[in-house]
């Protein structure tokens, strides 16, 4: 199912397939929904009766640094705002405009992407 947008406490996704569109309710992806971006493909687990029970993002998305501050001296990390809004812990060594690769399942800090 790919994410088309958001509609109240659904997710709007399209079948890509059948092309039919389908309310999924967000509460289904806990908090990795925070990464959730515009026309990502998600796995979404339906039960006999097509009723959506439970849905994953990608294991990985990569996300743009938009704000972050010098790191200081003797200390390992430091918080990042990504685009979208998301708040999380990365290494000193990240400046604004860096593009990472985060886990979605941990909502943490893989590697810096090229």
């Amino acid at each position: 199912m790919q994410y088309l947008f958001t509609e109240g406490d659904f997710l709007v996704c399209m079948n890509q397939e059948t092309y039919d569109q389908l309310h999924i309710p967000k509460i289904l992806f806990a908090d990795s929904i925070q990464f959730l971006q515009e026309g990502m493909v998600l796995k979404i687990r339906f039960d006999e009766n097509d009723k959506p029970l439970n849905g994953l993002l990608p294991q990985y998305v990569e996300l743009e640094v938009t704000y972050t501050e010098e790191g200081v001296k003797g200390k390992s990390v430091k918080t990042a705002e990504l685009e979208g809004g998301v708040k999380i812990q990365v290494p000193i060594f990240v400046v604004n405009g860096d593009k990472l690769k985060i886990n979605t399942e941990t909502g943490e800090y893989v590697e810096r992407v090229k």
